[in-house]
């Protein structure tokens, strides 16, 4: 997938003219999800989102956000990705029919799960499982954030539905550049960046719905050098 390059100048005047726009969401294939709405704010700023380790635009990574739920900041699957079948098989519980492992694990969790941060790699530790451990290295870890979140425009914004209409109003922006590292390490260590699997059991196998680092919208100015709001 090709990224279409945008310059600075013009990405923040196309951020300016969203500010305030409501929009319908189409009822259709593709839109029917939690992710509409950020979908629809890619279709308003003319960017086509990639699930690579690469900004939407160019520069700058564009994401939405209800203030409501947890900013999923990028996907990274464990250097040992069959270790989240362990994960369901082990560790898991029954959800209706399936055996799930849907869990969010901000420093330290209920079921005794914790993560590790160390010089070299970053791990997913539970006593009573040493066994089956995650873990990422430091350097993978370094090139996904840090080539993806280098620079991060956030439009946060609210979902309405009426009449079996659903719409998106984008409310406010803000653009964040100079992504730290050393600030993402500290918030894994500090429980304020959560390390989050979904997956489960599914027609004998695994269906694994991906591995995310995740965080809350008011944690993102620790995140980075500056931050600046995007205004009308």
């Amino acid at each position: 997938m090709t990224v279409r390059p945008v310059r600075d100048a013009v990405l923040r005047e196309e951020v300016r003219k969203v500010i305030g726009r409501e929009v319908e969401i189409p009822d259709r294939p593709g839109y029917g999800g939690a992710g509409a709405p950020g979908k629809m704010l890619e279709e308003q700023l003319h960017i086509q989102a990639n699930n690579q380790d690469l900004p939407d635009a160019g520069r700058w990574e564009v994401k939405y956000t209800s203030d409501t739920s947890y900013l999923t900041l990028f996907h990274k699957e464990s250097r040992r990705p069959s270790v989240v079948a362990d994960l369901v098989r082990e560790c898991g519980w029954e959800s209706g029919e399936h055996v799930s492992f849907r869990h969010t694990i901000w420093g330290r969790s209920a079921r005794g799960f914790e993560v590790r941060v160390g010089p070299e790699r970053v791990s997913v530790y539970n006593a009573r499982h040493p066994d089956i451990a995650p873990y990422w290295d430091i350097n993978d870890l370094t090139n996904s954030a840090v080539t993806k979140l280098r620079n991060l425009l956030l439009v946060s914004g609210r979902v309405e539905k009426s009449r079996g209409r659903r719409t998106v109003k984008f409310e406010a922006a803000r653009m964040y550049s100079g992504f730290r590292f050393s600030e993402f390490c500290a918030g894994l260590r500090e429980g304020r960046i959560a390390v989050d699997f979904d997956a489960r059991t599914a027609g004998g196998g695994i269906r694994n719905h991906g591995t995310k680092f995740r965080t809350r919208t008011r944690y993102l100015a620790r995140l980075y050098k500056d931050a600046e709001r995007v205004r009308a």
